[in-house]
């Protein structure tokens, strides 16, 4: 009776995964796993144990053959921004991307944004050219006084968050929550021999050809303007 119960519970599990949508990345299981696969998924359990995994959108988790949700942590980002031009990221994946409601709080100190390719928010004129936020950017914020931007979110995983560059100019976010010192965050494009130069919003530089690092840390809530001489894939260590 009690094989009889587990082979149910375990072929109620595989009946569920051919229903979800979920492309699961990262599993995690107990011992004696039982395992259950189809073209677009594989997850591993132990029957009786809940086992929590992380798929393409949403955390879940399995009890004894049953998907259940798992409602992920809300993050609170304070920017800071100066009277002026600023150069801004944020580590989080922004709960609603518009631009028009990121900004919406401060929107009467908001001159203009401006994305890498130039397109432009204009909130005075009624004009958003940039559309969403893209968590692979920075962006450059004129304001007409000092303010605080605060965005919430999901937190990015930076080292799974893979930055892809073309030749010259980029503005490319911070995606940590912590510094860093530019030379290591940078390591994957002075690697490959394809960066120049980058400067923060002071107009400090970090130029790895000279030894020069003015910059020291990357700060969190700042974007950076780099230049590169061919293409490379920025990854945050």
């Amino acid at each position: 009776m009690k094989t009889l119960f587990i082979l149910i519970v375990l072929f109620s599990s595989f009946l569920m995964l051919h229903s979800q949508d979920y492309i699961i990345k990262k599993h995690v299981f107990g011992s004696s796993a039982q395992t259950a696969s189809n073209a677009e998924h594989v997850f591993k359990s132990t029957v009786g144990q809940s086992t929590t995994g992380n798929a393409e959108n949403d955390d879940i988790k399995l009890f004894s053959g049953f998907w259940k949700l798992e409602s992920q942590a809300i993050s609170l980002q304070s920017i800071n921004l100066i009277a002026g031009w600023n150069m801004i990221s944020t580590y989080l994946t922004p709960t609603d991307t518009s631009i028009e409601m990121i900004f919406a709080q401060i929107v009467d100190d908001i001159v203009i944004v401006k994305n890498n390719i130039g397109q432009i928010y204009y909130p005075e004129f009624s004009i958003n050219d940039i559309g969403n936020w893209s968590i692979y950017e920075g962006y450059q914020v004129y304001t007409s006084q000092s303010n605080t931007l605060e965005i919430s979110g999901q937190v990015i995983s930076p080292q799974d968050t893979p930055i892809n560059l073309g030749i010259g100019w980029s503005i490319v976010p911070y995606l940590r929550s912590g510094p860093m010192n530019i030379e290591d965050a940078m390591q994957s494009l002075t690697d490959d021999e394809a960066l120049v130069i980058a400067k923060n919003n002071l107009g400090q530089i970090y130029y790895p050809a000279f030894g020069i690092n003015d910059i020291g840390n990357m700060l969190a809530g700042q974007g950076y303007q780099i230049y590169l001489i061919k293409t490379g894939t920025l990854t945050y260590p």
